[in-house]
């Protein structure tokens, strides 16, 4: 009877290691393969060279695409920095795609550079040399319902302000006509709930300051006269019993007083169109079957 050898210790923590190395040479392999065709469809479209950038990486949960220090080049030489770029999901089968996830973080631009001189003045008044701000862009387009969920588009600007917007719209035909639609047959795009979120990081103080300016007052007094106004207004929706105008001006006061956040929803049970929205009757009706509310936390 033959006697049956034992594989030495040694030998058997060798092949577990060699088995350790080769299960991770061959995940690099894979995740390199797969950050490559997911770059490539990112970058389709674009002109070769328009876009650049330091580094890439792969989340190998997610899959997500990170993109660290990168450039955007402009014809007049005046381009856009963003600090990083991280693609979560985005559908590279359409031209414009039916779904992205997708957020800019680090985006510099100094007001000196702006294309626009207007806007670059007004900028310069409120004190801002430069801008960095993160863009935020998440949405899925659901063609055979026509039916567009704009989950969360949001700017937010260092020492400025953040702005967030949740939109549901329905009977959208395509996305490449969308603006057409809205243009020529509001109609027949259809508003289902709407949220706009605003919270202050200082622009509206800059604002009522350079009002304030303007008008040779100090910024106290400025916002007294409007306060003012808006207490005017909040009586007269008391006397009218006008439920929505009282807190709509209530909640202005208060954001005058301490800009802070403000916050404004609707959400309807039967869709409503943009047309019917711009040319309505009756708005406080119309507000009403909305549901409309304004907060400010």
């Amino acid at each position: 009877m033959p006697i049956k050898q034992k594989t030495p210790p040694q030998v058997k923590r060798l092949t577990f290691i060699g088995i350790v190395i080769l299960i991770i040479v061959g995940y690099m392999l894979i995740t390199k393969a797969i950050l490559h065709d997911k770059l490539n469809a990112v970058l389709a479209g674009t002109t070769p060279g328009m876009i650049t950038y330091e580094d890439a990486s792969l989340n190998p949960w997610t899959l997500s695409v990170d993109l660290q220090n990168v450039k955007i080049h402009a014809a007049d030489g005046k381009n856009i920095l963003i600090k990083e770029v991280e693609v979560n999901s985005l559908d590279t089968k359409h031209k414009i795609p039916r779904y992205m996830d997708i957020e800019l973080e680090g985006i510099t631009a100094h007001t000196a550079n702006m294309r626009n001189p207007i806007a670059a003045g007004i900028l310069q008044q409120l004190g801002y040399k430069s801008l960095t701000s993160n863009i935020k862009l998440n949405y899925v387009y659901h063609k055979q319902d026509e039916f567009l969920n704009i989950k969360d588009m949001s700017w937010n600007i260092e020492h400025a302000g953040k702005i967030s917007y949740h939109l549901k719209l329905a009977d959208v035909k395509s996305l490449p006509s969308l603006m057409m639609q809205l243009q020529l047959a509001p109609q027949s795009v259809k508003i289902t709930s709407l949220s706009i979120k605003y919270k202050d990081e200082s622009l509206a103080n800059r604002i009522f300051k350079i009002l304030a300016q303007h008008s040779g007052i100090s910024v106290s007094n400025f916002k007294n006269h409007l306060i003012q106004r808006l207490q005017n207004n909040l009586l007269v929706a008391k006397q009218n019993n006008q439920k929505l105008g009282k807190q709509f001006n209530k909640k202005l006061i208060s954001f005058i007083k301490d800009p802070d956040e403000l916050k404004i929803s609707m959400k309807s049970n039967k869709p409503i169109s943009i047309f019917e929205l711009q040319n309505s009757n009756n708005p406080n009706k119309m507000l009403k079957q909305l549901h409309f509310h304004i907060s400010d936390d």
